[in-house]
């Protein structure tokens, strides 16, 4: 045969079967074929047997597969080598019958030893061609060289050397070092400070070897805490992108030291295993650091709120990007007082409605933040988006928790709002408040598609509200005084659905200053703000004040204020200041509601109609602790069935006209202690006004 292949060796890497292996270089005979295994890590070798470890298969003159009858796992290779014997067993005699065929394989064979012995020398020390012979010079015998070094002398020729060997002298470092009874003692002499977790089997067992000295552990990779541990204050825990700590199931993994990771899981657990924080951490928990967040942000955000103490809190960054959240976040307290949720910050990265801001979808019909019995809770910088086709019921609840509960009528709330985006579709509304004291609200922008409004703020829990958790019930008391304190700024609030911006019932000290409000409902019949009256003993509101804002209706919201429900029902301190009305629709609008006292002035006309408030309503409106002031122009407004018993009413305006019963046909009005000035009263069916201590 021609002869061409330079090879005579090839190798696998074990995966445990019984493999096949096939060589493409010739041979002989199977004996010809050795096979040997190297462990990987260690380079220990050993020779194979054939049919007892291998069987070899030859394929003519190409080659041919050894099968292995033992398995090595992928810590070890498998060498397949031939080794062709230095043997000539061809005998040509003089007359005899001349056999070509012969005659080649004697020449295969020569072949097949120079490739052989090629391969042994490159395997060997080899000099340069281009070295002068005489630097080879000749290594002396074998007695002479016994116990010594091969050295080359200043000439490059080898020889062999003794070498002087002595003690190393070396001062108090050098000791130190020497002395060191663990790895951990060693790096610290050596101001190493960096510790791998690869060099363990479990991330404990690392823990354990820092021990107390300043250490930054380097996590690279995914390594399991099989039992709880506690990281100290002196380990920093430092993960690249593919570093990952995966707690086992029972078990906590506490840090008390600082983090260092970017925008990529580190924890994850397995089933009941579970993440702490023991101290303040050094930096902001990150939403991204749980295994879950790209699948569901909202088992995520609660297991990062998970890891922080009760008692100080701290910071939870949101993402960039759009992620969907399919389970409840858990912000409610835990059991008793002690245990409240308190200072926790959610943090975006800003409330654009593209992926460079932060924005979570609410992708069930549930209730998105559960905050109930939390305390000092900030929202800031992202979007909260109720997905149109699952309808969430509430984006965020701040509530009170019931009298059932070990924390009782404890105050709660404190909750802070600053450059929010609430939007999308839900059933009762964005934000539902239900006893939550001294809420903020800071330049954000707070709409509603849906059934419900964009705020919902009350003192009583009408709606039968609950927490996402069994165990948390939200209390249903209804004859309690509850101050509920909102303060909003720069702020937008949109209906855009079938129902209210705002929706107040039994509430106080609100304020919205700078405020803007767009009406977008898809029936009139709606409000931006709508205060629930209709139980006397529940009360509608003690301090609305409404200033510097600005009202764009249209023709889609029948009213910017409502006060509706009946009863008998207190409704204290309406003051409406200095806001600017792009409105030609009914303005407040009240019935069957003890009214004391309030301001309605310097208010704007800013589509230039020539008054600013059309069809003031006021039905059976009783003004009875103290006196209110209107001091706008007005048009077609209705006083009906009035009563004043203390307090005066000064309505203050040029070309107001006050039509008297103009809807019902029916005529039965007080006005007493009413003070008019510069206004034309008119009673459209020429009935009897009764006038008595009327100031004109």
């Amino acid at each position: 045969m021609t002869f061409t292949n330079q090879t005579n060796r090839t190798s696998v890497v074990g995966d445990g079967t019984t493999q096949a292996i096939p060589f493409l270089f010739p041979a002989s005979d199977t004996s010809e074929i050795v096979v040997r295994s190297r462990v990987i890590a260690t380079g220990v070798q050993a020779t194979l047997t054939e049919n007892s470890d291998y069987t070899v298969v030859l394929t003519g003159d190409t080659g041919g597969t050894v099968t292995m009858i033992t398995t090595f796992a992928s810590t070890s290779q498998i060498h397949v080598i031939r080794n062709t014997p230095n043997t000539q067993q061809l005998d040509l005699e003089n007359g005899d019958d001349f056999n070509a065929e012969n005659l080649e394989d004697a020449f295969d064979k020569n072949a097949k030893l120079t490739v052989e012995n090629k391969d042994t020398l490159a395997r060997t020390l080899v000099f340069p061609v281009t070295d002068p012979s005489s630097s080879f010079g000749v290594m002396p015998n074998s007695i002479d060289r016994a116990g010594k070094t091969l050295t080359f002398d200043d000439n490059g020729v080898a020889t062999a050397s003794t070498i002087t060997t002595g003690l190393v002298t070396h001062g108090a470092f050098g000791t130190t070092l020497a002395e060191s009874a663990t790895a951990a003692s060693a790096r610290t002499s050596l101001s190493l400070g960096v510790v791998d977790v690869r060099a363990f089997a479990t991330f404990e067992l690392a823990i354990d070897d820092i021990g107390a000295t300043d250490t930054t552990l380097l996590i690279p990779t995914s390594i399991p805490l099989a039992s709880s541990k506690t990281v100290p204050e002196n380990v920093t825990l430092k993960f690249t992108r593919s570093g990952l700590i995966t707690i086992a199931t029972g078990q906590t993994l506490t840090v008390n030291g600082p983090i260092e990771a970017g925008e990529h899981a580190i924890f994850a657990y397995t089933t009941t295993g579970t993440a702490a924080f023991g101290v303040v951490p050094s930096v902001a928990v990150r939403a991204s650091w749980f295994a879950t967040f790209e699948t569901d942000i909202g088992e995520s955000i609660t297991d990062a709120i998970g890891v922080l103490d009760t008692d100080v809190g701290g910071k939870i960054l949101l993402p960039a990007g759009s992620y969907n959240a399919t389970t409840v976040i858990n912000c409610a307290y835990i059991d008793s007082e002690p245990n409240l949720r308190k200072y926790i910050t959610f943090q975006g990265v800003g409330r654009s409605n593209i992926d460079e801001g932060s924005r979570i979808n609410i992708k069930h019909t549930g209730i998105g933040f559960d905050c109930v019995g939390s305390k000092y809770i900030t929202f800031k910088d992202f979007t909260i988006s109720g997905d149109s086709t699952t309808s969430p019921t509430i984006g965020i609840l701040l509530a009170r928790p019931g009298t059932a509960s070990s924390i009782g009528a404890v105050s709660v709330g404190q909750t802070s709002f600053f450059n929010m985006n609430m939007w999308g579709t839900y059933t009762v509304s964005d934000i539902y408040n239900y006893a939550s004291e001294l809420d903020f609200y800071f330049g954000c922008r707070i709409s509603n598609a849906g059934s419900g409004s964009a705020v919902y703020l009350t003192g009583d829990n009408t709606l039968g509200i609950n927490s996402a958790l069994s165990d948390v019930v939200i209390d249903t008391d209804v004859n309690r005084s509850n101050s509920m304190p909102i303060l909003a700024y720069g702020c937008t609030f949109q209906s855009g659905g079938s129902s209210n911006s705002i929706r107040i019932r039994q509430a106080s000290e609100m304020a919205f200053e700078g405020c803007f409000f767009v009406a977008g409902a898809a029936t009139k019949a709606n409000s931006n703000f709508f205060v629930d009256t209709s139980d006397a003993v529940i009360g509608g509101f003690e301090g609305l004040s409404i200033n510097n804002c600005r009202f764009e209706t249209g023709q889609l919201c029948d009213y910017i204020i409502q006060i509706s429900g009946g009863g008998g029902t207190v409704a204290s301190n309406l003051n409406f200041t200095n806001n600017s009305c792009d409105c030609d629709v009914n303005i407040i609008s009240t019935t069957d509601t003890l009214m004391s006292g309030g301001t309605i002035k310097n208010n704007k006309d800013v589509a230039s109609r020539g008054y600013v408030f059309f069809q003031l309503s006021f039905v059976d409106f009783n003004v009875l602790v103290s006196s209110l002031t209107i001091s706008d122009f007005v048009q077609r407004s209705v006083l009906q069935g009035l009563q004043s018993t203390s307090g005066r009413w000064s309505i203050t305006g040029r070309n107001t006209t006050i039509i008297n019963d103009t809807r019902t046909g029916v005529v039965d009005s007080s006005l007493d202690h009413f003070v008019f000035v510069d206004n034309e009263i008119v009673s459209s069916n020429n009935n009897l006004v009764t006038v008595r201590d009327l100031a004109l």
